[in-house]
């Protein structure tokens, strides 16, 4: 599993690509330049991003007279990012860690 930005890389003499051609050796010329990549500036990128991480509605549904009390609910998490960062999450920036899940729960709360 690779990130969908490595589909734009070197695959042909000439090509002009962000990322170089994969290769299985260890030996090669992309060793040479991982170990340059640290004092390039190829590892600093706009971070930048806007999220909705909580969001909760509810409504209380009338039963007339009494204690008894109904609600409908709806809750969600990390609903919506935007973000012109190209790894799998600008806040952690950790391509070996999963991004935060969307969760999004609905209900029915009784009280008698």
């Amino acid at each position: 599993n690779q990130p969908s930005i490595v589909l734009h890389r070197w695959q042909a003499s000439g090509d002009k690509a962000d990322f170089q051609r994969f290769t299985t050796r260890g030996n090669g010329g992309a060793v040479t330049a991982a170990l340059r990549l640290p004092s390039s500036d190829a590892i600093y990128t706009d971070a930048s991003y806007l999220r909705m991480k909580n969001v909760s509605l509810a409504y209380d549904l009338p039963l007339g007279s009494g204690p008894a009390r109904c609600q409908l609910y709806l809750r969600g998490q990390n609903l919506w990012s935007f973000t012109g960062f190209a790894g799998p999450d600008p806040e952690t920036q950790n391509i070996n860690r999963l991004p935060p899940l969307r969760t999004i729960v609905a209900g029915l709360q009784i009280d008698l």
